[in-house]
């Protein structure tokens, strides 16, 4: 496993967020047209986040652009994103 980088942005793939309403879901019980919509939203493909660092327990700890919870689990890092 390669040394992530404290302060750097990697491309990431979040651990998927079964609790996600998709826009126009809103108040609609489960389907599978509910999750198709969850699984092909930005939200839950690659984008770029910062690694903060470890937590004190050794928990990845990530800051997604535009997001509020900071502390979402990552399922995939890709390559780390260098200014050109």
């Amino acid at each position: 496993m390669r040394p992530l980088v404290a302060g750097s942005f990697y491309w990431v793939i979040p651990v998927f967020d079964v609790d996600f309403t998709p826009p126009g879901f809103e108040g609609q019980p489960y389907s599978e047209e509910m999750y198709l919509a969850m699984r092909d939203h930005w939200s839950q493909k690659e984008q770029p986040a910062r690694f903060r660092g470890y937590s004190e327990t050794g928990q990845e700890l990530w800051t997604f652009l535009g997001q509020a919870d900071d502390n979402w689990p990552v399922s995939w890092i890709g390559e780390e994103i260098k200014p050109l």
